[in-house]
């Protein structure tokens, strides 16, 4: 990859993502509309020109859309990503995918090859997006948000975690290095599906004792329980692989989520 050059083009809302030698789209810079006509031309103007104008070999995508608007969803989490896997066949792609194509249920723990069972419309259109071919890797996570679990405690109040609701959350730290180590090293890993997780789950109370240690403030966090235990818990069938990208990563071995948690 070039120093200098961008080699990467990454479309995201997530303003924090950020890959070397890239050029970075998100919604609002392209001004993407909902409708398919625009799309078309967006891509075949706006995004041909960035491809023939600089060395690009990696699209990375991670434009999934939750919004009420269910054409726009469907638009941009499935018909945008495939759209530009066809249409530019000489590059590699990565999908930036969720546990949502598997839905949310008391059960559910799934793996790379489990069937996709989602729940919602957000979650079907992120399993249509998925794409099943040479040039592209689908990573699988769940990403943590330390401003979604809880970041500003207030006062003395106290607060409840549950300790039966768990997660497999990794760092927006930890997806950048997976993600650069595999463009790196994208010869010694098939192509294929593959869930970035951590060495072990967390709970919400965990989560929130995490993120206290975190603020100037001290509350109270009691332990409880949930009317909703588990979330998306996603494991791997695929351990040697996984272990080989967190290892291109800069992981020896798969780190615990308090791990990724100190180095962000």
């Amino acid at each position: 990859m070039s120093n200098h050059l961008p080699s990467v083009i990454v479309f995201t809302q997530n303003e924090k993502l950020s890959i070397d030698n890239s050029i970075k789209i998100n919604q609002s810079q392209a001004e993407l509309k909902d409708d398919l006509s625009y799309i078309k031309l967006f891509c075949d103007k706006f995004v041909d020109e960035i491809v023939k104008s600089n060395p690009i070999e990696w699209f990375i995508y991670d434009l999934n859309i939750l919004d009420e608007n269910e054409e726009k969803m469907l638009l941009f989490n499935s018909y945008l990503p495939r759209y530009l896997y066809k249409n530019y066949q000489n590059l590699k792609f990565i999908f930036l995918s969720n546990g949502n194509v598997f839905g949310d249920s008391n059960w559910n723990e799934s793996t790379e090859i489990d069937r996709h069972t989602p729940t919602d419309y957000y979650g079907k259109t992120i399993s249509a997006g998925e794409i099943y071919n040479e040039r592209i890797w689908t990573l699988r996570f769940e990403l943590y948000d330390k401003d979604s679990v809880f970041n500003n405690f207030q006062g003395d109040k106290v607060y409840y975690g549950a300790v039966d609701k768990k997660y497999t959350l990794i760092t927006e730290t930890a997806l950048q290095d997976v993600v650069k180590g595999l463009i790196n090293n994208y010869t010694e890993i098939r192509e294929g599906t593959y869930h970035i997780i951590p060495k072990d789950t967390q709970t919400e109370y965990q989560l929130m004792h995490y993120n206290a240690w975190n603020t100037n403030s001290k509350p109270y966090i009691e332990r409880s329980s949930s009317s909703y235990p588990i979330n998306h818990i996603l494991k791997t069938c695929k351990p040697k692989e996984t272990r080989k990208l967190w290892k291109f990563a800069g992981y020896d071995i798969i780190p615990t989520f308090k791990e990724l948690f100190d180095n962000v």
